[in-house]
């Protein structure tokens, strides 16, 4: 986005400061990362609608008083460093003169300091809705809607984004694609499927746009799973988008020394050392819990077996049995791809297994383009091509995943499981109890004490009209069962 302010900023003098601040605090999160080949987290459904109305003409402000609220610190060497809260607390200042562009540079420089700094996304907010209360612009209400979006406001996220597109003669291409399919966004997570058949097309047009034009499209390859509008051809090419700017993060200046031969320590020992990566880790995912009971059963005598989580050791049942159970060694991976990659290449791996790729951070397909281990493998987390041959060389997945019919479309080695991909810790399901009182009653959750209970526990935007009406038909066809889901919020 500051790119593409740069080149289209119209230079008048009061405004330069605006962009200077901007491309400062971009430059101040490049910087605070660690390491060669960094990730850069920038939150990008929230900020880049607002950073990008600044492309605009800027109006001439409301009449306000001079800025007079210092936005630095002094340090113990007598020089002054921003603070994340006087920054904001100056945007602030600036947002109750109405100057919104002075109020969104000190914000964007808070960002800078401290993107998780209270107050900083209400503070945005407050300057999304006064400048739409002055201007009424559709990037505006683009980033608005983002930006509740990502709050999980959907319902108002949805009027902010029909507005942007009813609106939007003065969004380009890629911002109506954006506004798009983040329309579609909301409203699957809330069920909203009134215009389901129009807002498909526009996603599909959206999508395959910014595909034929080489951009990475606003749709996430695991949202190209979910959502059937989307084929398969597309999820691939989704993908493989995303491969490619993994691809493209690798420091090609910095590379990594090649892979050590594998051939004479596996021959003197014997023992295959395989290694598992993922971002879902913790208690809170249920790949956790699904996951807990598979790595004691490798044979002991034959694999060592590492595990390499990109979240922080959250010491829950779970994931304490997986690291128990890692045999080579358990590894926190909390920095770059490089300092990761530099990590899983000094336990010489013959094997790295990938639980999630695009499901987790960027960091992880960035550690898979560094080529960690002679053979990498995806399983159970993103059950599709990756559309990227240098990241992943064999997928682990079953008749009913990939049909042979859809095998043309997989970039991968596909490796076949006789019944199903899926593992699941089926044995732990808390299904007695020494004390009945602890067993949850039906009554408390508002089901019927009789019948059978379909339940679907998961996300929102996974139910589609075409699945919701199969639903309903078993359910006529099985007398007393009841279908429970999970409610994502009031609106839906």
């Amino acid at each position: 986005p500051v790119c593409m302010c740069v080149q289209r900023w119209r230079p008048q003098r009061s405004y330069r400061r605006v962009i200077i601040a901007t491309v400062v605090a971009v430059a101040a999160c490049l910087a605070s990362s660690a390491g060669p080949a960094a990730s850069f987290q920038f939150r990008p459904n929230v900020i880049v609608g607002a950073y990008r109305h600044r492309c605009f003409s800027p109006r001439p402000l409301l009449p306000s008083k001079p800025l007079l609220v210092r936005a630095s610190l002094p340090t113990p060497d007598g020089t002054f460093s921003e603070s994340a809260d006087s920054l904001i607390a100056s945007a602030r200042h600036s947002l109750d003169q109405n100057d919104t562009d002075a109020a969104f540079a000190l914000l964007a420089r808070a960002h800078g300091v401290n993107a998780n700094a209270p107050g900083l996304l209400p503070a945005f907010e407050d300057v999304l809705r006064t400048r739409i209360r002055l201007y009424d612009e559709a990037i505006d209400r683009l980033g608005l809607g983002s930006l509740l979006l990502e709050r999980e406001c959907f319902g108002e996220a949805v009027v902010e984004f029909q507005a942007a597109l009813q609106n939007g003669d003065d969004l380009d291409g890629p911002s109506k694609d954006r506004a798009a399919s983040s329309l579609f966004r909301a409203r699957a997570a809330i069920c909203d499927w009134k215009d389901y058949d129009r807002d498909s097309s526009a996603l599909v047009q959206a999508v395959r746009s910014s595909l034929e034009s080489n951009q990475l499209p606003s749709v996430h390859p695991y949202e190209a799973l979910m959502w059937p509008c989307l084929s398969i051809q597309d999820a691939g090419r989704i993908g493989a988008q995303y491969g490619g700017r993994a691809m493209t993060a690798v420091d090609a200046n910095l590379p990594l020394p090649s892979l050590s031969p594998r051939g004479s320590r596996l021959q003197s020992t014997g023992r295959i050392r395989v290694g598992y990566l993922s971002n879902d880790f913790t208690g809170r995912h249920p790949l956790g819990y699904l996951m807990q009971d598979v790595f004691r059963f490798h044979d002991a005598a034959k694999y060592d077996v590492f595990v390499y989580s990109l979240m922080e050791y959250d010491n829950s049942p779970e994931i304490k049995k997986i690291r128990q159970a890692a045999t080579g060694g358990w590894r926190d991976l909390l920095g770059s791809a490089y300092d990761a990659a530099e990590v899983i290449r000094a336990d010489e791996l013959d094997v790295l297994v990938d639980m999630t790729i695009y499901n987790g951070p960027s960091v992880e397909a960035e550690i898979l383009a560094h080529r960690t281990a002679p053979i990498q493998i995806s399983h159970e987390g993103f059950p599709a091509t990756c559309g990227s041959p240098p990241l992943i060389d064999y997928l682990v997945c079953d008749d009913i995943t990939v049909p042979q019919l859809l095998r043309q479309y997989y970039s991968e080695s596909l490796l076949y499981m006789p019944h199903t991909f899926f593992a699941n810790s089926h044995r732990f399901l808390p299904t007695q109890s020494d004390d009945e009182d602890d067993l949850p009653s039906r009554s408390a959750h508002g089901l019927p004490e009789n019948g059978f209970v379909f339940c679907a526990h998961h996300r929102s935007d996974k139910i589609d009209p075409i699945t919701f009406r199969s639903w309903l038909r078993a359910l006529k066809r099985a007398p007393s069962s009841y279908l429970w889901v999970m409610r994502a919020c009031d609106e839906m």
